[in-house]
């Protein structure tokens, strides 16, 4: 496939993805891709994949997961409870008078950059995160929980269950 094909292709399946349509989630999505950036990312994976039609959904899989596994095992991961998360994004957004927290903050953000460390997200903070009432600190949490977390997330264990014995 050349280049104008392939792009040809990523512009048709984009535009699709966007089509009108009256679905919340749909809307969500054409929103996302109105960003330059999710564009781009889209546009690569579909040239990525147009150019190996050869390669399995289960083989891509592994090698994503492979590659991350490379990434993670060279950090040490440092799970959060909630109440720290929102003690975190009360210091991120100066709503704290616990100094320990604002060093706290400091430390996490100063040995993330480093690449030292990663604070994965998980199903069960999710569950507790759509819990707080107010947007705007709902947001804050989960901006801050996307920035140290780099997008790692772990297993519901339901999941994991499902997909190794089922």
């Amino acid at each position: 496939m050349r280049e104008k094909e392939i792009q040809a292709l990523a512009d048709k399946f984009v535009h699709e993805l966007t089509a009108e349509t009256k679905s919340s989630g749909a809307a969500l999505f054409k929103r996302l891709l109105s960003q330059p950036w999710a564009r781009r990312g889209l546009e690569e994976s579909i040239i990525y994949h147009a150019r190996r039609p050869e390669m399995t959904l289960g083989e891509y899989g592994f090698l994503q997961l492979h590659a991350l596994v490379g990434e993670v095992h060279k950090k040490v991961l440092v799970y959060l409870d909630i109440n720290h998360w929102i003690r975190l994004r009360d210091a991120a957004l100066q709503r704290s008078e616990d100094a320990r927290y604002q060093a706290l903050l400091e430390l996490l953000r100063s040995l993330h950059a480093a690449e030292r460390i990663v604070c994965p997200a998980s199903f069960e903070l999710f569950a507790e995160l759509v819990k707080q009432g107010d947007p705007k600190t709902r947001q804050a949490t989960a901006r801050l929980m996307d920035e140290l977390s780099s997008g790692l997330c772990l297993h519901n264990p339901r999941g994991v269950i499902t997909a190794e014995f089922y």
